[in-house]
């Protein structure tokens, strides 16, 4: 997989309306979970490298989804659809699709903003039944990701590299993942240009 065959694929989803992707998905939908804050990590530690904390779900399907996440689950128990609602009716989406005869290449997702506009896809690539790199396209610029594991098992260390368009390379982002000894994620350490931050903590 490389950054030209994506950015064909890109272009092939710019033009397609967003509500047919959901009128095609609709079917296999089989039910659906809400929370406040996002609740499920895909890929792993997805919203707590933005420094957001997960939230629980909720027990009853809301009136109001109004800065809500809706969860869409096909009969496999898995999610094929996440909205992100706003306060104004309308949502951001993104839609996964699984590879059932490739266990290197699980998925891909495609993601879209409120206002139907393609904003990324990305493919995710697994080892082991962890994720080990993504390769992803936007409309502003490419990315590689790669993901390495402590002898545990746990994440350790996320390395982004980051291109403009016509695959020139920008730099590289560095995030350190740290753990308490039941295997619970405290932090992440985000290191960049000679400098760091701590993106996320759990005291």
């Amino acid at each position: 997989m490389n950054f030209e065959t994506i950015i064909e694929e890109f272009r092939y989803f710019e033009k397609k309306d967003i509500n047919e992707l959901i009128k095609d998905i609709s079917n296999d939908i089989e039910r659906f979970e809400f929370s406040i804050l996002p609740h499920y990590d895909i890929p792993i530690y997805s919203h707590q490298r933005f420094g957001i904390k997960r939230g629980d779900l909720l027990e009853k399907t809301p009136k109001n989804k109004n800065n809500k996440f809706e969860y869409c689950f096909d009969k496999n128990n898995r999610i094929i659809l996440i909205k992100k609602w706003s306060n104004f009716n309308n949502f951001d989406a993104q839609f996964f699709f699984y590879n059932e005869n490739n266990d290197q290449l699980p998925f891909k997702s495609i993601s879209y903003s409120y206002d139907g506009e393609l904003s990324n896809i990305t493919y995710y690539f697994y080892e082991n039944r962890k994720i080990e790199s993504s390769i992803s396209v936007g409309q502003y610029g490419c990315r590689k990701e790669f993901y390495f594991y402590d002898s545990n098992g746990l994440l350790s260390t996320v390395k982004t590299q980051q291109f403009e368009l016509n695959f020139k390379f920008i730099n590289e982002l560095t995030q350190e993942f740290t753990h308490d000894n039941n295997g619970i994620l405290v932090q992440i350490k985000k290191i960049y240009d000679n400098d760091e931050d701590i993106i996320y903590h759990i005291p």
